[in-house]
């Protein structure tokens, strides 16, 4: 198996740098709220994640990244 190596940390490390060489400050990455892996990939590249849930409505889960902007 292939997981728990760090290639998707990595893979996404390198979409981050991509996009701010491209000038691009802003991804907008999702994943499941049942998906604990992809949400430590988030953050270990620095997301910060956080869930709301509304009675009837349903639960979001939201990530930011660092934009690299100085």
């Amino acid at each position: 198996s292939q997981r728990r190596k760090g290639y998707a940390t990595k893979m996404l490390s390198l979409v981050i740098e991509k996009a701010k060489a491209m000038n691009i400050h802003g991804l907008l990455i999702v994943c499941d709220d049942a998906n604990i892996a992809s949400a430590k990939v988030i953050e270990k590249n620095g997301g910060k994640i956080w869930i709301e849930s509304k009675p009837g409505e349903g639960t979001a889960v939201f990530f930011t990244l660092p934009s690299g902007k100085s």
